[in-house]
């Protein structure tokens, strides 16, 4: 991919992983559009700000309208926000708490996808990139929701990529390890900085490395190549 002049657009850009990869972004010559629920105090310098409930169909729409009426020039769409939590499913959630984890986790990056698939393709040089995760390759027991919904992003984008090749859209599936962010606050061990990320993040992305496992996320995915069962006993209680 080439390295500026793109027009970008990140869900949840304001903050983590978000804004790691808008601040990459615009350092090296590209303007970002940030989607949040509210502003960021600190939205890094340069970024385009539009407030948006990720959860609210209705907001999406509009989130999609006006980007099509006021940049028709995007170029990279970055799914990157999400939500997670942990626990019981039998006994310390219900349903309205996982509603919310589907709809921004898989509802909100296949509306944006299919929404904002005609400014893509319109570009000569596009892409889309979804961020999964390690938990998608080997589940936790404590978070059933999200692990599932990683792994329908990680099913989507491959099925996504088949049907694009040959297109002037490329498809990236960005695999996390564990991110020091406000996610996973007080969370394990070891975590991987959201810049540190971000850096890895570039190197594959210049080189058009679509598969791009993060740290630990590689190391993961190889062990599960070899062994499944020794793989799922690493992530199980992680």
């Amino acid at each position: 991919m080439q390295k500026n002049g793109h027009k970008v657009l990140i869900t949840g850009g304001g903050r983590g992983i978000g804004r790691a990869l808008t601040t990459r972004f615009i350092d090296a010559g590209n303007d970002v559009i940030v989607i949040g629920r509210s502003q960021p105090a600190d939205l890094p310098t340069g970024a385009i700000f539009i407030a948006c409930d990720l959860n609210d169909r209705v907001a999406r729409d509009d989130l999609i309208e006006q980007v099509k009426s006021a940049h028709r020039d995007l170029s990279v769409l970055i799914n990157n926000a999400g939500l997670q939590h942990e626990g019981n499913f039998a006994r310390d959630w219900h349903y309205d708490d996982y509603a919310s984890e589907m709809e921004t986790n898989m509802d909100a990056m296949i509306h944006l996808c299919d929404g904002l698939f005609p400014l893509l393709e319109a570009a000569p040089q596009a892409a889309i990139v979804n961020v999964s995760s390690a938990l998608a390759i080997q589940p936790k027991q404590d978070a059933p929701i999200y692990c599932a919904t990683k792994a329908f992003v990680r099913s989507f984008t491959k099925t996504l990529r088949y049907q694009l090749e040959g297109s002037s859209i490329r498809v990236f599936d960005l695999v996390p390890p564990l991110v020091d962010t406000d996610m996973t606050r007080g969370r394990g061990t070891g975590k991987i900085s959201p810049e540190d990320l971000a850096t890895i993040f570039w190197k594959a992305w210049l080189a058009n490395r679509e598969d791009i496992y993060v740290g630990k996320a590689g190391l993961l995915n190889m062990i599960n190549r070899l062994s499944p069962r020794l793989a799922s006993r690493i992530v199980r209680h992680g």
